[in-house]
């Protein structure tokens, strides 16, 4: 099993860094040439403190608090380490995306893994990560860094508390079997370094970008739909924001640090004025989009323009509806019946939750 593994992970990783390979000679676009060739805040003799202290765009209004919603000092930090080594070659910024690109598709690996316990399973889901053209722009665009970080540290974080929860998992095939003896037997104090692990890289990946904020839910659903033993809904629930409160307490302090950097937590960047039956509108029309996108990767484009919904008779929102309502029946039917399908499926939605801040 272990070459089997090893044959796997050679052959991800080709297939990840070959489908990108044409980036290499890529140059820098748009938010490039501001973020990174322009931006004092990289240079040798400018101290990082700076990158901590301010939001990506801070560079431009030197000394004033929060100038957008996007605090992500690690990309920064990224950014100013790839300049001081190599200096301000694309070549090395895109290399730089290519291999995260890679690292975040051996952890979906290792994810569907540790979920299933099948390998070819665990394989074939891997290898339409690393190749679905939704990710097209996170890897092609210098810019998208912060995307890959996120997930890195993310995916890692979930998987260590997969780990944490191998012994007693209810899955089919993983009561005990594929293993390792050691894992079967971890003990108290291992679980709890496992916990600190999975919290410690749940927080770098808040520092990546505001995505991971989405975590303690996916967290919460997975201890929710996936019990170790049968239980009763309220019994899961309860567990399910037992589970969760260590992820929500590392929410909280980053939400305190966020505040201290920036002097808000989010503010309004776009002019939309929706009101609440329409944010509702909007929202579900959007969740259906990002679905389709998914499914049917077509006419993808790095460019969107949001053309809102403003009466629940349009026909963009009915068959949203139409098309949310036909999920939500096979989340309920598979609950019972295929709780991993149901959780996976659940992930797709949940992990959508913080890009609805329209106005944001």
């Amino acid at each position: 099993m272990k070459r089997q593994h090893i044959a796997v992970v050679v052959f991800l990783s080709l297939l990840g860094s070959l489908a990108y390979i044409s980036t290499l000679q890529h140059d820098f676009v748009w938010d490039d040439n501001f973020q990174i060739v322009r931006n004092p805040f990289l240079h040798h003799d400018e101290s990082v403190i700076q990158i901590f202290t301010t939001d990506v765009w801070g560079y431009t209004k030197p000394g004033q608090g929060g100038v957008s919603n996007y605090y992500r000092p690690l990309q920064m930090l990224c950014y100013r380490w790839i300049s001081h080594a190599v200096g301000l070659d694309p070549f090395f910024f895109h290399l730089t995306n290519v291999i995260l690109h890679v690292v975040v598709t051996l952890l979906c690996y290792l994810i569907y893994w540790y979920l299933t316990q099948t390998l070819v399973v665990a394989a074939f889901g891997a290898s339409l990560f690393a190749l679905h053209p939704i990710h097209t722009e996170a890897v092609a665009w210098i810019g998208a860094l912060p995307e890959l970080g996120c997930a890195i540290f993310m995916l890692l974080s979930f998987l260590i508390f997969l780990m944490s929860k191998v012994p007693g998992s209810s899955n089919t095939k993983a009561r005990g079997q594929g293993f390792p003896k050691a894992w079967q037997r971890l003990t108290n104090h291992r679980r709890l370094l496992l916990g600190a692990g999975s919290l410690v890289s749940f927080s770098i990946s808040l520092l990546w970008k505001e995505m991971a904020l989405s975590l303690p839910v996916l967290v919460a659903a997975y201890q929710f739909v996936i019990p170790r033993r049968p239980q009763r809904v309220k019994e899961r629930l309860f567990a399910a924001i037992q589970q969760s409160l260590p992820y929500v307490g590392v929410v909280v302090l980053y939400l305190i640090w966020r505040y201290q950097v920036l002097g808000f937590i989010s503010r309004r960047q776009q002019a939309w004025e929706l009101n609440p039956i329409e944010f509702i509108g909007n929202g579900l029309y959007l969740i259906a989009k990002y679905w389709i996108k998914l499914l049917l990767p077509l006419q993808l484009n790095s460019f969107h323009v949001f053309d809102s919904v403003r009466f629940f008779t349009d026909i963009r929102i009915l068959s949203s509806i139409g098309f949310l309502v036909v999920i939500g029946v096979f989340l309920w039917k598979s609950f019972r019946v295929a709780p991993l399908a149901c959780y996976l499926t659940s992930w797709v939605f949940l992990s959508l939750v913080p890009v609805l801040n329209i106005a944001g």
